[in-house]
């Protein structure tokens, strides 16, 4: 792999998720109960896979464009 190509992490915190979506950390933790965003416990941990907040986010997109 070329030094310059930089790898996107797969797995974030749910405070990492939070900034990435402009989200106050309560929120956050929010989603993730609710089971709105999709998260995964590894041990003790909760991670956020990136695919799936922007698969929500795309959602979240149409959703708002369709004027309801």
């Amino acid at each position: 792999m070329d030094r310059s190509e930089r790898l996107e992490p797969l797995l974030v915190r749910i405070e990492r998720a939070a900034e990435l979506t402009a989200i106050s950390r309560a929120k956050a933790y929010q989603l993730v109960a609710s089971g709105e965003w999709p998260s995964l416990r590894i041990g003790r941990s909760r991670r956020i896979p990136l695919v799936g907040l922007r698969s929500w986010l795309e959602r979240r997109t149409a959703d708002d464009g369709r004027g309801d």
